[in-house]
């Protein structure tokens, strides 16, 4: 816990000295000047992991608020997706949208604290989540590295430190002020969507410049270099195309006259496994209503044939195009990613 400062003695009577006389007390060299965190996220259940970078910068006497993801396309692709999004918080200071001191931290603070608070046991870290922020104070810049939650037993870290456990809060309460309940990249309309990413577009000379350099260490960068990580991410970024990667194609299409199709989906373990290939079905139809009765499968990957059979089962054939006899479809499951 942080002690309460107080002036005393000698210093104390030539501080109030100086006053009196006129003279302006001595300035903080280390103020909030600006200040961004960039959270890791992976997750072993979804297959996934982003970036995240909240950028909190004065403007006048407004502070903007950034955030901006870096991700992977989809499921399917591992093309870097980069959006952007961006709040303007006004009549205000750095230091007020920070909600505490962030220059009054010191890394070994950090750690003691965190040491003092480790559990008896961990729990399961298959979702991860680490943050780094990187705080301007005057003509230094502090970078102060905070784990993933999970190791950390917090009932203990609030009782040794309240000040430290705060600091895992100050993402989600800054990013709760600018956006409101819910991330801006949480589900966003399709205008929003174009529109993040074409700010995401924007900010990649930015990204690549090192700016943001400071926070990647160790797990954050994977199997690549720390150094110079986005640079190496996003080297000669083009945003991937606003569509679905995964192309369905019904080879006899032309041939079939349905009057009725439904394309498969690709269950999530397939879709992050990223099965392709072909899957061949036997269709038999009812020959007055022309839907179909039953579905055989040929062949096809056992993570593919589940969603074609359920897909075939809803087609229907135009009247007068019901075939007599049970007829045999190609499925071509194709997988359509730009490359890097």
């Amino acid at each position: 816990m942080r002690r309460p400062y107080v002036l005393t003695g000698v210093f104390a009577l030539a501080f109030g000295g100086a006053l009196l006389a006129g003279a302006e007390p001595p300035k903080r060299q280390d103020t909030l000047q600006s200040f961004y965190i960039v959270s890791f996220f992976i997750s072993d259940a979804l297959g996934d992991s982003f970036d995240e970078i909240l950028d909190v910068t004065p403007q006048g006497d407004d502070v903007r608020v950034r955030a901006i993801r870096i991700s992977s396309w989809n499921a399917f692709c591992p093309t870097p997706l980069v959006r952007a999004a961006g709040r303007i918080l006004r009549r205000t200071t750095v230091q007020e949208v920070a909600g505490r001191d962030l220059c009054s931290f010191t890394q070994e603070e950090i750690t003691e604290a965190m040491q003092a608070a480790r559990p008896k046991y961990v729990e399961d870290a298959s979702d991860s989540a680490s943050e780094t922020v990187v705080a301007k104070c005057g003509s230094t810049t502090k970078v102060l590295r905070l784990p993933n939650p999970v190791e950390l037993n917090w009932k203990a870290l609030k009782r040794s430190n309240t000040d430290v456990s705060a600091l895992w809060d100050t993402d989600y309460r800054i990013q709760t002020r600018a956006f409101g309940k819910h991330s801006p990249f949480y589900e966003p309309s399709p205008d929003q969507e174009r529109q993040m990413r074409d700010s995401g577009t924007i900010l990649v000379p930015e990204l690549v410049s090192g700016k943001y350099d400071a926070a990647y260490h160790g797990d954050m960068c994977g199997y690549h270099k720390c150094e110079g990580y986005l640079a190496q991410e996003l080297t000669a970024y083009t945003p991937p195309p606003n569509e679905d990667p995964l192309v369905v194609e019904l080879l006899e299409a032309s041939s079939l006259h349905l009057a009725k199709y439904v394309v498969p989906v690709l269950t999530p373990i397939a879709r992050t496994a990223r099965i392709e290939g072909d899957v061949r079905l036997k269709l038999a139809t009812n020959q007055e209503t022309g839907t179909v009765t039953s579905v055989d499968v040929v062949s096809g990957h056992p993570l593919l044939v589940g969603e074609a059979i359920k897909a075939a089962k809803s087609w229907q054939f135009a009247a007068g195009n019901v075939p007599k006899q049970p007829v045999e479809v190609t499925l071509r499951f194709e997988l359509h990613c730009p490359t890097k």
